[in-house]
């Protein structure tokens, strides 16, 4: 199997959550604010065709966490609509993470 790795971009949804489909093995690494949207990056292997389903929560300030924390790791706080709305992006991800 060939291991070449590219960083792929995923819109993410502003809603309390979100599946993501990853190749199996896939890095998530960073989430930014680009053109108003939530955006979130991932290091894959283009040629794994496994793929994982992986729960992506977003919380705004001042919003109920309606999930268990102990589950999901925090990945960042994005600012949005000139720093109006601020919203706080966890993604659960045993296996890619080594948990």
């Amino acid at each position: 199997m060939k291991d070449i790795k590219k960083i792929f971009k995923y819109v993410i949804p502003i809603t309390d959550e979100s599946k993501l489909q990853l190749p199996a093995g896939a890095q998530i690494f960073s989430v930014i604010e680009q053109r108003n949207e939530i955006v979130l990056y991932a290091i894959i292997n283009t040629f794994v065709e496994v793929t994982k389903t992986v729960s992506i929560r977003v919380v705004g300030t001042g919003h109920v966490i309606n999930f268990d924390l102990n589950e999901y790791k925090f990945l960042g706080t994005i600012s949005l609509c000139g720093g109006t709305l601020m919203f706080h992006v966890f993604f659960s991800d045993y296996e890619y993470c080594g948990r």
